[in-house]
């Protein structure tokens, strides 16, 4: 981690390298893009983007547009200048924090991705029981159903005969 005096130091040698290049920002944004590129630098930025620490990193860190930060000409003169010198030294403000917080990264996807697999494998087995008791209640079903057709096809054997009563007891056809 660097030290507030030799980040001082650094920025005053980065501004006077950058010649008369302006900031054409406002003063509450050129302090919140200052601010955004000395959490980069340091390597603890509070917006995470993939390896990447340019213009856009920096306008999302700072929570302004990428065109302001554009004309922040100066500031951005200044990120790169000491960006190239931290890539250079490897400082350990940069470099092992970016990889530490990777590494936490990993750690934290590959847990976030294990309690995943693990509720879907339970909603599975959940569904597979569901799916066994329908089967169960379809076969059921179809039991029942072959009973009902077995039962059909033996009354269409049978001839029902109309047969009623006459008056007096008698059985035979009726008078018409």
């Amino acid at each position: 981690m660097m030290r507030i005096e030799s980040a001082a130091g650094a920025v005053a040698a980065e501004e006077s390298a950058c010649g008369d290049l302006t900031d054409d920002v406002s003063a509450e944004k050129l302090e919140r893009l200052t601010a955004a590129m000395e959490r980069i630098l340091a390597g603890k930025p509070m917006v995470v983007m993939r390896g990447q620490t340019g213009v856009i990193h920096l306008a999302l860190e700072a929570g302004v547009s990428r065109a302001t930060a554009n004309r922040a000409k100066r500031l951005l003169c200044t990120f790169a200048a000491r960006k190239e010198k931290a890539i250079e030294r490897e400082e350990p403000g940069m470099a092992v924090a970016v990889i530490e917080r990777k590494k936490q990264e990993i750690v934290e996807l590959r847990e976030k991705f294990r309690l995943r697999v693990r509720a879907h494998r339970e909603r599975v087995g959940r569904m597979a029981q569901r799916i066994n008791a329908l089967e169960r209640v379809l076969d059921r079903e179809r039991q029942e159903a072959a009973l009902v057709l077995a039962e059909l096809a033996r009354l269409r054997d049978v001839i029902p005969l109309d047969v009623h009563r006459r008056r007096g007891g008698e059985s035979g056809p009726r008078d018409g």
